[in-house]
């Protein structure tokens, strides 16, 4: 009689009893299932987070490309929207970075540039702005990190450079304006993962600090006379906050977002804010492949 000795008998298959007590046990015990909200699947809108290497989202908002892990450029869908509806045309562009990345902390930042060229209105019956150019230059730093397999906090600043000139037309002079100013916003948001495809969403946005815009303009009037002018404009609604709530519900290749913001209006992607306390809807859905 031979007795097997102990690598030999590692390497026999287990018996018929012992391989169901351990189909039985497998599906008895819990075992943490990979959610959609987890891994490489991650919320990537003012997060953190950025889309896997070679993966394209296209979505209602925002259509978006990863170059690599670390690296994804895109455009926002809004702004080409309304070139249609202002008749000026308003190109965009965003490219985002990740910075860090360990298995809880993510860092990323951000750049992003909106221009409108060819704006033509009148703002009066007197006064015509032409050939109107308008640039907006968000740059965000954010971050994402890890509470717990449940819970995630997503943090960020954005500071927003905004630029415009048009040339001016009344009926007794003509000449050219120019205003810029800058404008800080800052953003967080608890992302609670309710089940596998669900997360709550907490969000909240403030701007603290804008700075006056300067206004530069030069009028040559009708008997060659020069007029210029140099000064600031300040509002009154120069600081604001608004709060919100909303679902995400992701799936391996259909993602969706559902829910409302109160207070002031932040514009996404461009990151101004606008002196309106409303409710506003936030809802957005894309396709990841």
């Amino acid at each position: 009689m031979v007795v097997p000795r102990g690598d030999d008998a590692l390497r026999r298959p287990p018996t018929p009893h012992v391989a169901a007590v351990a189909s039985i046990l497998s599906t008895v015990v819990p075992r943490p299932a990979a959610a959609y909200h987890e891994g490489d699947e991650r919320l990537v809108d003012r997060t953190g987070h950025t889309l896997r290497s070679r993966e394209a989202r296209v979505g209602v908002l925002q259509i978006d490309l990863g170059l690599l892990g670390w690296l994804m450029i895109g455009t926002d869908t809004a702004p080409w929207a309304a070139s249609f509806l202002v008749r000026v045309p308003v190109a965009n562009a965003h490219v985002k970075v990740r910075l860090l990345k360990t298995s809880r902390v993510a860092v990323s930042a951000v750049a992003a540039g909106y221009r409108a060229a060819g704006i033509d209105v009148g703002v009066n019956a007197r006064l015509r702005l032409t050939d109107g150019t308008a640039l907006v230059l968000p740059a965000s730093l954010v971050a994402s990190t890890d509470i717990s397999r449940a819970l995630s906090i997503h943090a960020g600043a954005t500071y927003t450079t905004i630029r415009a000139t048009a040339e001016l037309a009344t009926a007794t002079a003509s000449g050219r304006a120019s205003l810029s100013a800058n404008v800080l916003l800052l953003h967080a948001a608890a992302e609670l993962r309710v089940t596998r495809v669900v997360a709550v969403v907490l969000s909240g946005h403030a701007q603290p600090y804008a700075t006056p815009a300067s206004l530069q303009t030069t009028m040559t009037m009708a008997d060659q006379a020069s007029l210029a002018f140099s000064g600031t404009l300040v509002t009154a609604d120069a600081r604001g906050v608004a709060g919100g709530a909303a679902l995400a519900l992701s799936g391996k290749h259909v993602n969706a977002r559902i829910g409302a913001t109160y207070g002031r209006t932040f514009l996404p992607g461009v990151e101004v804010m606008i002196p309106l306390v409303t409710l506003m809807p936030d809802a957005d859905l894309y396709v990841r492949f």
